[in-house]
């Protein structure tokens, strides 16, 4: 008899844990800025919530960002006789892979019609840079330069606001914003341009803050 009641308490017990809906995925559409070229850029995020106790929520996510900058200008004069009239264009693309963990406190009741939440927690972010070095621009026409590539690998830490609107049990709305910034030491990137013997121009940026924002669906299990 204790063994087929301890089975029954056992069931219930499975049933009512499944029954919590501790779980919840989320996939959306990432918008933010790039790193080193500042450039608007466009990615999607993935993310898994599981529902600790009361309040409390851990969340695990990944996603990517990508973006591209154009740097333009144009050269117009005469010298010696000769007339010129140039333009010039510089293209260049960026984007990071990213994985995060996120702790997070709900200010509203478990499964309102909104859940909001705030957290924090750590970011690991790979970034890539393809860009122009040692360019050189005569009477804006680009005699010189070379293609080139930099990787970042930084940590982060991350500041979280992230809003649920409920659309039925287990569909929901997902908005979120996202802060970063950056923790561990880096090499500085430093651009040179330069404009036929009359002058150059330098660059010189590392990442710092990185901010993003997501809007997706999520599922709750």
């Amino acid at each position: 008899m204790k063994n087929v009641c301890f089975l029954i308490f056992l069931f219930l017990s499975l049933q009512s844990f499944s029954q919590t809906e501790k779980h919840s995925l989320k996939v959306g559409f990432l918008t933010g800025g790039t790193a080193h070229l500042g450039a608007s850029g466009m990615g999607y995020h993935a993310q898994y919530d599981y529902h600790i106790f009361e309040k409390y929520s851990a969340s695990i996510s990944f996603g990517q960002l990508y973006g591209k900058s154009k740097q333009q200008g144009s050269s117009r004069g005469t010298a010696g006789g000769i007339s010129w009239d140039n333009s010039y264009e510089l293209h260049s693309t960026e984007g990071y892979n990213y994985a995060e963990i996120t702790g997070l406190y709900s200010y509203t009741q478990r499964w309102r019609k909104v859940d909001f939440k705030v957290g924090g927690g750590v970011t690991f972010l790979s970034n890539w840079l393809n860009y122009d070095k040692d360019v050189d621009i005569v009477q804006g026409i680009v005699v010189s330069g070379e293609k080139a590539r930099r990787r970042d690998n930084v940590s982060m830490i991350n500041v979280v606001l992230d809003n649920d609107f409920k659309l039925n049990d287990q569909l929901f709305i997902n908005w979120r914003l996202i802060f970063r910034k950056a923790i561990n030491d880096q090499e500085p990137l430093e651009i040179v341009t330069t404009y036929g013997g009359f002058g150059s121009g330098t660059s010189t940026s590392e990442i710092d803050i990185l901010g993003a924002m997501v809007i997706g669906l999520g599922y709750r299990f």
